[in-house]
């Protein structure tokens, strides 16, 4: 699911606009997937209470990040009103100083002249006299102000250095910046620091961008440019006072000493790995959330101080996945059960992989993964004793560690009575055991990870109910599904920015979507962020646009591109700036079907205001009528969010007549596809609101069964199929209880629940 996208401040504009949307259609799926992934409806009823305990908690983090977001805003505020009343009380006290020094320098002149001319009047009176000569007497001596200004001590910071151009990196140059650097991580001053850089980056940046070209080769140059950038936007992002306690804090169990958090930022300016330019370039392509900056930081110093000098350089990219894990990613609970251990935590699953590479355990070369495929094995959440148990018992090789999804045998009983046979949950246990598909997919992408293997749970809805499979690298670059059985709705979790996405933005990935071929576009990104935050429209639109028109399939590239342009309320783009991107978008989406979901963001967000309701209803028509020739079967859900727009409106409007023609049609469509004709029915239900009367409902009920019973419904024994098509038979029955046909309802029910226990009892039988 794409990144949803609302301007906020500071958190980049709009991070996640999809969830304030929340459509019940994307709801209902997920709840579906993640409910029924156990091999289909018929363990929806058992999961219930744990996802509605997950929905709970998701919604208690939402509702924590909001009032953190809210919270830092204030203090943004507060801290931007304290500065301005700063800057005029400054104002004010060097107008009166500089009234002061004028009356003193004009009273001292004033003295200097009187005494010029007493010194005169008297010479004229000696000489008139015949006395000694002036050289014979005493001079007297120039009076003294009484007060003297009071000299500033003059910022660190203030030497003019260039920062671009043929003289920026000469070794004079070079040496300053590193004087200045090692002054801030002395004192800790970075918003001092930030105040004069930022002016002189903003003044910097049209000699490298030039509406959307970027000299990107001439940036990367820019020594004391990239460095300066990198510290200031770490800085607005992770909080000056996070990274000047962080400076400040000492402790005995530094490793390097009680400098350790000097000598760590010298480090990862200097060393010739860039390691904190590269873990900000990781972070901007994998979407992560500036909030969890401070944590990603503190999590890199604290892997530095832990790793060998000889290992830093060799185990880089392993650190800064670690790091960028998010937060919630890092600390979930682990699913092995009654454990004596608790799951190791973020840097001993570091030291282990560390551990393990070095004495070659591990499937892979764990060196030679990327950022971006690390974030898919350092997630794992589990004791250690389950780690090593892989080691010992498991000799898939990476090419087909999807073997290991089949070989934990299918509890059918586990299924349709809904039984649980475990204890403990382990890796053994499961094995012994057996299960249905969501353990079948926990054993075989858990275990892949603790290997070295690049792996994620996807799960999905259809035919047959809910549904978990993997996918897992199986070379270099490429990603193969295993155990899918013919789905197309999966997604799964990125653990750096904790959205779901489509199994797509894995399975088509090549050797030009690696981390090092799109360098280019971390940069454009890293850019266009921190020229946002310090106000520099113009160029950061550049930036942004240089990387969508450098990577037009790149879907954070376009994410960041929408998020900078509406972060400046008071220049938002035209209409048809808007429309264009809109478009480019869908064009786009033919080959990355996340690109149609943004594509529909925008025109929610940024085309429908100031739109009559019949206007909106046109336009979100030929939204979907293009969707549905563009993306075919494999994005079903993206149809599925497109109906669920247009049905929000009309319920909004209270066309209950309108809602009825909508998705009859579109039920109708969708009859060979129960998955969806459940997700749609759910729809459907939810907008008919309050005002709809008992006849509107009997209508609906009536209309869906007709369509169940002639398309929907069949004649075969098979149990998943049979759950889901009583799964629609009991929202049926639902909506003949809201008609007030009560006895309707109860026959349904009753023949629904007498199909699914027959279903079960042939099982049982066999």
């Amino acid at each position: 699911m794409a990144i949803k996208l609302k301007p906020s401040v500071p958190r980049t504009a709009s991070i996640s606009a999809k969830q304030k949307k929340s459509p019940l259609g994307l709801i209902i799926a997920i709840v579906l997937v993640l409910g029924l992934a156990g091999g289909g409806a018929h363990y929806y009823m058992q999961e219930q209470e744990r996802i509605a305990a997950e929905e709970k908690a998701r919604k208690a983090e939402a509702a924590r990040k909001a009032a953190a977001e809210e919270a830092r805003r204030k203090a943004e505020e507060e801290e931007a009103a304290r500065q301005a009343a700063e800057e005029e009380a400054r104002k004010t006290r060097e107008a009166e100083e500089a009234a002061r020094t004028a009356e003193e320098e004009a009273a001292a002149r004033k003295a200097e002249e009187a005494a010029r001319r007493e010194a005169e009047e008297a010479e004229r009176r000696r000489r008139e006299a015949g006395k000694a000569t002036p050289e014979e007497e005493d001079t007297p001596e120039p009076p003294t102000t009484s007060a003297q200004e009071e000299q500033k001590p003059e910022s660190p910071y203030a030497a003019e250095l260039p920062l671009t151009g043929t003289e920026c990196n000469t070794p004079a140059n070079l040496a300053a910046f590193e004087s200045m650097v090692d002054t801030l991580l002395s004192q800790g001053d970075f918003e001092q620091f930030a105040a004069h850089f930022n002016p002189r980056i903003k003044a910097a940046m049209p000699e490298l961008i030039s509406g959307d070209k970027l000299g990107h080769s001439a940036y990367q140059r820019c020594r004391n440019l990239v460095q300066a950038i990198d510290l200031c936007l770490l800085a607005d992002m992770a909080g000056h006072q996070e990274l000047s306690s962080m400076l400040a804090a000492t402790a005995k169990e530094y490793r390097n000493g009680p400098d350790a958090p000097k000598s760590f930022f010298q480090w990862a300016l200097r060393d010739k790995t860039r390691p904190l330019h590269s873990m900000l370039q990781s972070f901007m392509l994998n979407e992560g959330h500036p909030q969890n900056m401070g944590y990603a930081i503190k999590l890199f110093f604290e892997l530095w101080d832990r790793t060998p000098e000889r290992d830093r350089a060799k185990y880089l990219n392993l650190a800064i996945a670690c790091s960028l894990v998010s937060p919630a990613a890092a600390q979930a609970p682990t699913k092995v059960r009654q454990s004596k251990a608790p799951a190791l935590t973020m840097p001993e699953v570091y030291d282990y992989f560390r551990e393990k590479d070095a004495a070659k355990k591990l499937a892979t070369d764990i060196k030679k993964l990327s950022v971006s495929q690390l974030l898919y094995v350092v997630d794992a959440r589990l004791p250690r004793s389950e780690f090593e148990w892989v080691l010992q018992n498991l000799s898939y090789k990476q090419a087909n560690w999807g073997d290991a999804y089949a070989s934990i045998k299918y509890l059918m009983e586990r299924a349709t009575q809904r039984t649980d046979p475990y204890t403990t949950y382990t890796f053994a246990e499961i094995r012994q055991e057996g299960g249905i598909c969501m353990d079948q997919a926990y054993f075989a992408h858990t275990t892949a990870k603790c290997a070295g293997i690049p792996a994620v749970y996807i799960v999905g809805d259809g035919d047959r109910g809910g549904h978990a499979w993997i996918a897992s690298l199986i070379d270099d670059v490429i990603w193969k599904q295993t155990g899918s059985y013919g789905y197309k709705t999966g997604r799964f979790a990125n653990s750096c920015s904790g959205r779901w996405l489509h199994e797509s933005v894995l399975l088509n990935q090549n050797k030009k979507t690696t981390d090092d071929k799109m360098e280019k576009a971390a940069d454009g990104m890293l850019l266009s962020a921190y020229l946002m935050r310090i106000g520099s429209t113009d160029e950061a639109r550049g930036a942004a646009k240089f990387v969508t028109s450098s990577y037009p399939l790149l879907t954070a590239g376009w994410a960041n591109r929408i998020r900078v342009l509406a972060f400046d309320q008071q220049r938002m783009p035209t209409t048809e700036t808007w429309r264009s991107i809109s478009q480019n978008l869908m064009r786009h989406g033919r080959k990355n079907g996340e690109l149609i979901d943004l594509a529909t963001e925008v025109e929610d967000q940024y085309l429908m205001d100031g739109k009559s309701t019949s206007a909106q209803k046109s336009s979100m028509k030929r939204s979907m009528d293009t969707l549905k020739r563009t993306v075919g079967e494999g994005r079903s859900d993206l149809v599925v969010e497109a109906i669920e727009r247009q049905g929000r409106l009309l319920s909004e409007n209270g066309d209950i007549r309108g809602l009825s023609v909508l998705y009859k049609k579109q039920l109708k469509e969708y009859t060979d596809r129960g998955d969806i004709f459940q997700q749609l029915l759910g729809q459907y239900m939810s907008f008919m609101g309050e005002d709809a009367t008992p006849r509107d409902w009997k209508m609906l009920a009536k209309d869906v069964e007709k369509l169940f019973e002639k398309h929907v419904r069949s004649a075969g024994s098979d149990y998943f199929k049979l759950s889901k098509e009583v799964a629609i038979q009991h929202m049926i029955a639902d909506a003949y209880e809201k008609a007030d046909d009560t006895k309707k309802a109860n026959k349904i029910r009753l023949e629904a629940d007498e199909r699914l226990q027959a279903g079960k009892d042939r099982y049982s039988a066999q």
